[in-house]
């Protein structure tokens, strides 16, 4: 067996926090040293909060499944492969899939990949969604064998001190308006439509947006400043307005720790991208600027189909870091 004189077993996150650590900061050195990321400081805040994790589990399976997973071990206790899942609303997401170099090309990572699709199952899961590095190969075959789906693409890109633009002052067009973000049922339900809007109709017929995702509740409320505190992250959020509808929005997580990147995300209605775009991106820069937070690298997700958003973020100063397929696999669930 590949598999023949190591262990294999649940992970414990806290306990085998340390050789979690080593293994991951090994596996993906270069990911991590391209986005300018501290991967022990940004697992510390997630130890850090387990306790509470416990606790709001009793009312959430989000929080309830939140780093399960498995990993194979050496007999003298050495990590050298480990998966992770977590539960996301309707999907559930498969992460951490690392392998040590010297045990590549065994079948782990096949093999710790289908216990987390089986524990996914034994929950009662619908779908497992991962990303997977374009370039890949190896990882993206091994997936697509287990049955997933391609059903998107997206492009991770960042933005570096050394790249800062010097002019960023750019508001939006008149005819538009900007308000900071409502936590109201009203407010929920057009950002949600919005994010529908936002999304092609292809991934839509395999994926559809979670409309769960959007709503607002006293308890997501009330967790949301402990939450961002914990995680040492100042939450920024603006909606965008035309007229009556709902086009666009911007949230800025500020990591306030200094040692990990922020983070932008821009929704914007593809009718009105070509007027916003500019002028949205410009209101979370300077943001940051004006925050005195500029030492720090500055992240942004978006679809590789959006060429026109790529084209601006290029001229802004971004450069991808790296191109990710998504991919899903349906399930049938396991009943008793």
């Amino acid at each position: 067996m590949a598999s023949e004189g190591l262990i294999k077993r649940p992970l414990h996150f806290r306990k085998d926090f340390e050789r979690i650590v080593a293994l991951l900061e090994l596996v993906f050195a270069e990911e991590i040293e391209a986005r300018g990321m501290d991967i022990r400081a940004e697992l510390i805040t997630y130890k850090r909060l387990f306790p509470l994790f416990k606790i709001l589990g009793l009312f959430s399976k989000t929080f309830r499944y939140t780093m399960n997973g498995f990993v194979f071990e050496t007999k003298d206790e050495q990590i050298i492969a480990s998966v992770n899942t977590s539960s996301l609303g309707n999907r559930w997401e498969i992460a951490m899939v690392a392998t040590h170099p010297d045990y590549r090309r065994k079948g782990l990572a096949r093999d710790l990949v289908t216990d987390a699709i089986n524990f996914v199952k034994d929950k009662r899961g619908n779908m497992c969604v991962l990303e997977v590095r374009s370039e890949n190969t190896p990882a993206y075959h091994l997936y697509r064998d287990l049955g997933f789906i391609h059903y998107d693409s997206i492009a991770e890109m960042k933005l570096s001190p050394d790249n800062w633009p010097e002019s960023i002052d750019l508001p939006i067009p008149d005819e538009y308006t900007i308000t900071k973000i409502k936590r109201d049922n009203q407010t929920s339900m057009q950002r949600y439509q919005l994010q529908v809007k936002e999304t092609s109709e292809e991934v839509q017929q395999f994926l559809p947006v979670d409309k769960k995702r959007f709503k607002s509740s006293k308890l997501k409320n009330l967790l949301r400043p402990i939450m961002v505190r914990l995680l040492s992250m100042k939450l920024n959020s603006w909606l965008i307005y035309f007229k009556e509808e709902l086009v666009g929005t911007i949230f800025v997580n500020f990591n306030k720790s200094g040692k990990n990147p922020h983070r932008v995300e821009l929704v914007i209605d593809p009718d009105h991208q070509e007027k916003l775009a500019k002028s949205m991106l410009s209101i979370a820069l300077t943001k940051i600027s004006d925050r005195g937070f500029t030492n720090n690298n500055t992240l942004i997700t978006i679809r590789s189909s959006n060429s026109d958003l790529l084209a601006i973020l290029k001229e802004s100063g971004f450069e991808i870091v790296e191109n990710n397929h998504k991919l899903g696999l349906k399930l049938k669930p396991t009943y008793f």
